[in-house]
């Protein structure tokens, strides 16, 4: 209990100094609360000092990210219209703006072909599964590093419309699409992407209904990916079977050093198995940059 309540003061103290001193938008500050309370809930589970500190570093990596050039709706929109400026966007941050899918066809159209705008955030922007393929679509020539969808409406199909856009994108590093109600079918596509793209370094599917058959797609698809670093499955309803799965898709892939399963139907002894096997894949790198 006392890591819990120490990490948050942390993160939370962190947090405010930064929006004190302007950094940080009311947008950023829930994203990076809710983050701070993910991970304290997390590394509170008597998994040890180090992790803490990784917890802590998260959100420092991600405060800082923060003082980069960021555009928001009132920037990029001017009265009542749904034409959006882009010109001179790096970042652009419409978190829980409620653009909805008008306003995410009216974005789209102005991202095709856009080679600036290097990260969006659209999290709880009341998009469903239109919305979201208008988007990703628009998104295929861009040089998007960072793509943010959280908590919006997204589910199977418009998982499979992202999947088919962005597949084979050049530049696409990191994809939260967690809390979309994305399901075991929607999951398969998922897999499918990270199967065929050398770029993906970080996909979150937290918070969605993904079951065994979904775990298993995305064992087949780590064991043939060589660029996924980060992957977080929380609270989902995968069980032992589909863990399992993982867990053996990790003997292919020593590159995957971060994997979170924790609220899903899975034995506590078998997380701790996978929890073994990324560290020693970690350990197995650290001795060959040796």
């Amino acid at each position: 209990m006392y890591k819990k309540v120490y990490t948050h003061v942390c993160l939370t103290s962190g947090i405010l100094l930064c929006t004190k001193m302007g950094i940080l938008s009311a947008q950023q500050r829930c994203e990076l609360y809710i983050l701070s309370f993910n991970h304290v809930q997390e590394y509170s589970k008597g998994l040890g000092v180090a992790q803490l500190t990784s917890a802590i570093m998260i959100c420092v990596t991600n405060i800082s990210q923060a003082r980069r050039p960021i555009c928001r709706l009132e920037d990029v929109r001017h009265g009542e219209t749904e034409a959006y400026h882009l010109e001179g966007c790096e970042h652009l941050d419409l978190a829980f703006a409620d653009i909805k899918d008008s306003g995410a066809y009216a974005l789209a159209s102005q991202l095709d072909g856009n080679q600036g705008i290097k990260r969006i955030y659209l999290t709880g922007c009341g998009l469903s599964e239109d919305g979201a393929s208008a988007l990703t679509k628009g998104l295929r020539k861009s040089n998007i590093e960072e793509l943010y969808l959280w908590k919006n409406d997204i589910g199977d199909e418009g998982a499979a419309k992202i999947a088919q856009h962005l597949k084979h994108h050049p530049t696409l590093r990191v994809l939260y699409v967690g809390y979309n109600n994305i399901g075991d079918r929607g999951c398969l596509h998922m897999a499918k992407l990270i199967e065929l793209s050398d770029k993906i370094e970080t996909l979150d599917l937290r918070g969605n209904s993904i079951g065994p058959d979904g775990a298993k797609a995305l064992a087949a698809a780590i064991a043939k990916n060589k660029s996924l670093k980060k992957l977080y499955l929380f609270n989902n309803k995968i069980d032992d079977k589909g863990a399992a799965a993982i867990q053996e898709a990790l003997e292919s892939n020593e590159g995957l050093h971060t994997l979170h399963m924790h609220d899903n139907d899975v034995h506590p002894n078998k997380i701790r198995e996978i929890m073994n096997q990324i560290v020693a894949n970690k350990d197995k790198d650290r001795h060959d940059e040796l």
